[in-house]
């Protein structure tokens, strides 16, 4: 019965995580590549502190290249 839910599900069981929609949005934005590593920091940093679990990844991705953008 597993198996046939594991195959229903085609294996996938994981949700997107921020830094998979980080990749996404810094392709649309043409960002250059130290632009995405400071938002892959900014998406780290936000691992630390256990409040931030409250927004969604899409948002954590979006904020952290929007907060990136504006110091560089």
């Amino acid at each position: 019965m597993e198996l046939e839910v594991l195959d229903c599900l085609s294996f996938k069981l994981t949700w997107p995580t921020p830094l998979k929609f980080l990749e996404r949005y810094s392709k649309l934005a043409q960002c250059d590549e130290k632009l995405v590593y400071l938002s892959r920091y900014m998406l780290e940093l936000s691992l630390i502190e256990v409040q931030m679990n409250k927004w969604s990844p899409s948002l954590l991705a979006c904020s952290a290249l929007y907060v990136s953008k504006k110091i560089l």
